[in-house]
């Protein structure tokens, strides 16, 4: 069984030998003529002599007449000697020597009639040779016969040969080895399925396909064979193999794959019945798998000429034999899948083993040319640019010699000096910020040893002792420091975090100084922006009143007005939205970050960049509104220490979420930017009968205070059903008010002047509308006396589908630069 595995070796072998012929060096070689005093060995001897003479006269044609009669003289002197080894018969005793020499005989036959086709088929063609290599191979055929098992010894002493073709860098040989590994591959594959021939000889293979090959060669007579005896997937391996040849020669254009895939057809287009006597894949799915179309067809056929005109007996007897034929192929296809793994894990190893030498090599080669392990290393982050092309430059099986250095080393310099750079660059960032963390612990130990500016000891409204507070200087952060020169120049030394602190330490007094410098600095900006707007009197900035002392009274005047409870600034940006109200602290907070707008902005921390001084601007609207609720507390000259330990609502409105009090005046200024778009449409609400006053408006009801403070106030369980007011909840209005039923009824009657309020006309039960505005409301009003507690929620869902939804599109984030209430400082 194992002798038609090396015929079809053999044969695809010379199929192939077109191919690899062109990679190899033009040389003359000389036959080599066996020793033996055998019959085979004499055939041979005798050949040896008239083909030298022949096939080295064949180098001198110079035409393509002259070519063809030289080739039909050797495949004379071909069938000569194939038909003496006819006639000698099978299974000669030969000596082992006179083995050895036979091989050696062959192989020299080969080398030297491919060595005379790769010269003249540059000129004339591969065509002119056909009949000498298919009298090539029948000789190969004639002498396994005579010799068992000599083309083993042949295919093992060529392969020697064709090891070293790898390494000619021929642009003739170009993606030609790599199809003779693939026949290689193919012909290992086809040891594994001797089993699946069930019963067939070798020789009714190897005639199918020889025939085959034949049929196409027009002209040339096919041997006989029995088809239905021979496995037809037996026959397709030798079929790619063929095609591999073909498919540098289609005039077509045609591909093997093409050809391939016509070969096969879906499993799923067979009957059920059918597909138990069909082999198809063992390990795919039978959705995906396929069949060799002939096969299928032909047992298909063969499946309802039995079924229909055949005798049952017959039928079942034959369903039987297919099924376990097939049955067997598939064990087999197990078998043969394991030994592929096998193969490839052996294939891999052996791959990388000769890449693992040749990076050795490349490594080694580096290193004297004084580049270091962290140069050659690319597993880094930072090294993912110019990962791929090292790999593929290194990452090679082929064995490195002097001249593929040469041309080696200056890619990979280009790649060595790229990654050296972008790994020093890092490491240079790493010791930044050892250094930024270095210099945040000096200016943390710094600001624990510095005194607070003043303390403050009184006594908030919902606390029942004094407390006291402590107020420090702005201070600096890392990101700021190191935009100061003195630091600037150490930093640019690039010292470890280590040699840094201690640097520090010895400069500590310079430092102390620098930072008094840069606080005055910072200052002396503020008031200069605040000291833009014209006052009449001089600004005075007075102690809580249940202060003990005045904490103030060793503060400069610039200092008491950065502290002045109606000092107030708000930040620009790249992307400016909504002005925010910041005090002197929180501007400065606010300021090392870049994208920070608003309150919130201050704790979420990230990014951190040095405060840049030309970003702040005086919010002269939030001060004037500040002002105002300031003059109604009745404390027109507080600081901002003493209205920020305080929580604050709203007492012109339902919305009583605590606030602090740069938000409660964030918040008067978005009523009256709400107010101002309503207005807007009044001819549509006159329309309707909807009435909305200004309730926020100082003059509206000066009964009524504009913040109070929040009390401490036990939290009570009572839960009280909320309503929602439609009016407000239609357009152009379309704000959401949820309130209780009770604070409803004052509602509408402040804002809308409605003194006997109808449900499902003027209010109902709560849906939650959102506001048109950007303005989320849903907050209670809050009395003194009030029982309800401080955060209701809604306990029925009734709703009778009252109201109208919002539909407008007026924005009203912007602020109306010709309001003469202001005096427009800062504003655009």
């Amino acid at each position: 069984m194992s002798s038609f595995i090396r015929y079809a070796g053999a044969a695809a072998l010379v199929l192939s030998l077109g191919l690899i012929v062109s990679a190899l060096p033009l040389v003359t070689s000389g036959i080599v003529a066996p020793v033996g005093k055998d019959a085979v060995s004499a055939a041979l001897i005798k050949l040896c002599v008239d083909l030298e003479a022949n096939a080295k006269a064949l180098l001198l044609c110079t035409d393509v007449a002259a070519v063809k009669a030289q080739v039909a003289v050797l495949v004379t002197i071909f069938k000569g000697c194939t038909d003496a080894l006819v006639n000698i018969g099978s299974n000669v005793v030969v000596d082992p020597e006179a083995k050895t020499s036979i091989v050696v005989c062959i192989v020299s036959i080969i080398t030297l009639i491919l060595q005379v086709i790769v010269k003249l088929s540059l000129k004339f063609g591969l065509a002119v040779f056909v009949d000498l290599d298919i009298c090539l191979k029948a000789l190969l055929i004639a002498l396994n016969v005579c010799i068992h098992d000599i083309l083993d010894l042949v295919a093992k002493a060529f392969a020697s040969i064709t090891v070293g073709l790898i390494h000619v860098h021929l642009k003739l040989c170009s993606g030609v080895l790599d199809s003779i590994v693939l026949a290689a591959r193919r012909f290992t594959l086809a040891l594994t399925v001797q089993q699946a021939l069930s019963g067939n000889t070798y020789e009714s293979v190897f005639e199918t396909y020889m025939a085959k090959c034949y049929e196409e060669r027009k002209g040339l007579a096919a041997l006989s064979f029995k088809f239905e005896r021979t496995p037809l997937f037996i026959v397709d391996i030798f079929q790619d193999l063929h095609e591999l040849w073909r498919a540098y020669q289609d005039p077509d254009g045609r591909s093997s794959h093409e050809a391939h895939d016509l070969r096969l057809m879906p499993l799923g287009d067979l009957p059920e019945e059918v597909v138990s006597i069909v082999h198809h894949s063992a390990r795919l799915t039978r959705r995906e798998s396929h069949v060799l179309r002939e096969e299928a067809e032909a047992a298909l056929d063969r499946y309802n000429k039995l079924r229909t005109h055949g005798h049952a007996n017959d039928f079942n007897l034959w369903v039987t034999e297919r099924e376990g034929l097939t049955d067997n192929r598939r064990k087999m296809a197990v078998e043969l899948i394991g030994f592929l793994d096998k193969l490839d894990k052996e294939q891999n190893d052996e791959r990388n083993d000769l890449k693992a030498a040749r990076r050795s090599d490349v490594e080694t080669r580096l290193r004297r040319q004084g580049w270091v392990e962290e140069d050659i290393c690319f597993e880094g982050h930072y090294s993912y640019k110019w990962r791929k092309e090292w790999l593929s430059l290194v990452e090679n099986p082929k064995q490195l010699t002097e001249r593929m250095w040469t041309n080696l080393y200056p890619k990979l310099h280009v790649l060595l000096a790229a990654n050296r750079e972008a790994r020093l660059e890092k490491e240079r960032e790493e010791r930044q910020k050892a250094r930024n963390k270095c210099l945040q612990r000096f200016l943390s130990d710094m600001k624990d040893n510095i005194s607070p500016v003043f303390e403050l000891n009184f006594c908030p409204a919902r606390f029942l002792y004094s407390s006291s507070y402590t107020h420090d200087d702005i201070f600096p952060d890392a990101v700021d420091v190191l935009e100061w020169p003195f630091i600037q120049a150490i930093n640019d030394e690039d010292l470890s975090a280590k040699d840094l602190g201690k640097r520090l330490q010895e400069n500590k007094n310079k430092i102390t100084a620098l930072l008094a410098q840069w606080q005055h600095t910072v200052r002396s900006y503020m008031v200069g922006l605040l000291r833009t707007e014209s006052r009449s009197s001089p600004p005075i900035v007075q102690p809580p009143e249940s202060s003990t002392s005045d904490p103030f009274i060793d503060l400069s005047d610039d200092f008491k007005l950065l502290l002045r409870a109606d000092s107030l600034f708000y930040l620009t940006g790249p992307h400016d939205g909504v002005k925010v109200p910041f005090s002197y602290h929180e501007a400065f907070e606010a300021g090392h970050s870049m994208y920070c707008h608003d309150r919130v902005g201050l704790w979420v921390g990230g990014l951190q960049c040095p405060v840049d001084l030309d970003r702040f601007r005086r919010y002269s609207r939030a001060q004037n509104v500040a002002r105002v609720i300031l003059k109604y507390m009745g404390r027109p000259d507080a600081s901002f220490l003493e209205m920020d330990v305080e929580k604050y609502v709203c007492g012109r409105c339902h919305d009583t979420k605590p606030r602090a009090w740069t938000e409660m005046i964030q918040h008067y200024i978005e009523q009256a930017r709400v107010y101002a778009n309503v207005q807007d449409y009044t001819s549509k609400l006159a329309r309707r009968d909807i009435t909305y006053n200004d309730v926020h408006a100082p003059e509206f009801d000066q009964d009524q205070p504009m913040i109070q403070v929040v009390p401490l106030r036990i939290e009570d369980k009572k839960v009280f059903p909320m309503r929602e007011c439609l009016l407000c909840a239609k357009s152009p209005i379309g704000l959401s008010v949820v309130v209780s039923e009770r604070k409803m009824t004052r509602h509408l009657l402040e804002v809308h002047a409605i003194d006997e309020p109808k449900w499902g006309v003027h209010y109902d039960a709560a849906r939650g509308f959102k506001s048109r505005f950007g303005v989320v409301l849903g907050y209670d009003y809050r009395d003194a006396d009030d029982e309800e507690p401080d955060y209701e929620v809604i306990c029925d869902g009734v709703d009778d589908g009252s109201g109208e939804e919002s539909g407008g599109e007026q924005e009203g984030d912007e602020e109306e630069s010709n309001d003469e209430e202001y005096d427009g400082e800062g504003e655009q």
